[in-house]
């Protein structure tokens, strides 16, 4: 095909590289794209502030997201031999520079870093970060570890890659296998919801440095694979990769999450669904391999990093409905208003019945039936106030009396439940209409016709909601008086 040529000032340019450079402005959207694709925000070391080159340092630094940050301060906490923090471009490094005993554990030090306002001491809000640790080489002389319970979403590394990644809790640690000169394959990606502070361990020999990205220009990570924690969120003993319902409340993960599997890998990336924002299907030959097909979507509107249906809910946490014993944050446990009965939780912190549960081989408690309603459980529900209680009542013997109540609010249909006792109040039995009652279930409960036998008897009314079983609400117990 014959070329053409385009005069840009005094060059000629050819109709091919435009359509090179079509392909590099698209690869280079594309890249940016999968940059940003999860969540974080992005922090830049602009200076130190003081302690370069010590084991406490104070870099001032800015992000275009958080207003209120001001500097990052990187200390040592615990371990021997000399620690040098020094700025390195817009990042920071971390250098065991003597004193180490050699070799995994033994040369292990431990490394806080902290974000901070403008006092340089406050705490700003927390947010989601992001850390690109580059050039973890072995063996038996580099590692970095972290919690995970320290808010960790995943660790990241390349494909290939010569580290070794550990997920079995408590730590999620990358060690190193090879030693090379700071290539993709020695680098790992952490990422974290929700912190203003978080520690490492950090393992290395003499002489070892590890630098820190905080806002990903520099150690990229192409198609990058995912592993997360291998939590038991529940503790049943059953990890949640294959617990059909992560936290005992009676209620499969699927139907929590409407319909989608939140422990699947759609996409193949290696992130679990609920944690996954970003379809990367097709992406490698390895995402293809690993891809398992289970229903997700990705959006995730509110930037949290949790894909919406996992969350949908109106309690507007980032915290997963499968991993929720309380998902719209109404105080009425998921169990029971899945359930629709108010002791299904067992009142002993919201997993379904009393004790600890006991479950199958999938996770799933044994005495549930998981046969339920779930639009209550994602929607708030709230009780009636009573705006005036019943009173007492004084009335001849024949006569009629009634007794009324007065309430308002509510958020489904309000029901009414008179009871009578006639040991003073020490047990209560639902009033039924028929003989001398009248509207039972209603704002008045009528009795014609008293008797003598009914003197002291005691009355109340416990007013419900029909889509929040948790709403009772109880009036204040009145008498009946029977003159003679």
């Amino acid at each position: 095909m014959k070329d053409y040529y385009f005069k840009v000032g005094n060059k000629q340019l050819s109709r091919t590289f435009f359509q090179k450079l079509n392909v590099l402005i698209v690869l280079f959207i594309f890249s940016i794209f999968n940059v940003l694709a999860q969540n974080y925000e992005n922090v830049t070391i602009t200076s130190v502030a003081s302690g370069g080159g010590t084991n406490n340092a104070l870099f001032n630094a800015t992000s275009p997201t958080i207003p209120t940050l001001a500097y990052v301060r990187v200390q040592q906490l615990t371990g021997g031999g000399t620690v040098r923090i020094n700025q390195n471009g817009d990042n920071f490094e971390y250098w065991h520079d003597a004193g180490m005993t050699p070799g995994i554990p033994n040369n292990l030090t431990t490394m806080r870093i902290s974000f901070l306002r403008a006092d340089g001491v406050t705490l700003i809000p927390v947010n989601d970060f992001r850390f690109v640790i580059n050039d973890i080489d072995g063996p038996n002389y580099e590692a970095i570890a972290t919690g995970c319970s320290s808010g960790v979403r995943f660790t990241a590394t390349a494909d290939p890659t010569n580290l070794i990644i550990d997920n079995v809790p408590p730590d999620l640690n990358a060690i190193g296998t090879q030693n090379e000169g700071g290539g993709p394959t020695s680098r790992v990606m952490y990422e974290y919801n929700d912190i203003a502070t978080l520690v490492y361990d950090i393992y290395a020999d003499d002489g070892w440095v590890k630098i820190f990205d905080l806002n990903y220009n520099n150690f990229t990570i192409s198609n990058p694979l995912y592993t997360v924690c291998l939590n038991d969120a529940d503790g049943d003993g059953v990890n949640d990769n294959v617990d059909l319902d992560d936290d005992n409340d009676g209620i499969l993960d699927t139907v929590e999450c409407n319909g989608n599997n939140p422990d699947g890998d759609h996409d193949g990336d290696g992130l679990p669904n609920y944690r996954d924002v970003v379809d990367n299907t097709g992406a490698s030959a390895t995402y293809i391999a690993n891809a398992d097909g289970s229903v997700t979507n990705y959006t995730d509107a509110n930037s949290d990093g949790v894909p919406d249906v996992y969350e949908s809910s109106a309690d507007s946490d980032s915290v997963a409905n499968h991993l929720d014993l309380d998902s719209d944050n109404d105080g009425c446990s998921d169990a029971n208003e899945y359930y629709n009965l108010a002791t299904a939780d067992g009142g002993d912190g919201g997993e379904y019945g009393s004790g600890i549960p006991v479950v199958d081989g999938n996770g799933q408690v044994t005495t549930a039936s998981y046969l339920g309603s779930y639009p209550n459980v994602v929607s708030v529900g709230t009780s009636s106030t009573i705006n005036t209680q019943p009173a007492n009542q004084s009335i001849l013997s024949g006569g009629n009396a009634s007794f009324s109540v007065a309430a308002s609010g509510g958020s489904g249909v309000t029901s009414y439940q008179w009871q009578e006792s006639t040991d003073g109040g020490s047990t209560w039995t639902n009033v039924v209409n028929g003989g001398i009652y009248s509207g039972s279930s209603t704002a008045t409960l009528t009795l014609t016709g008293v008797t003598n036998g009914m003197d002291d008897n005691r009355y109340q009314v416990n007013i419900t909601e029909t889509n929040f079983v948790c709403a009772n609400v109880v009036s204040t117990a009145v008498s009946l008086a029977v003159l003679i």
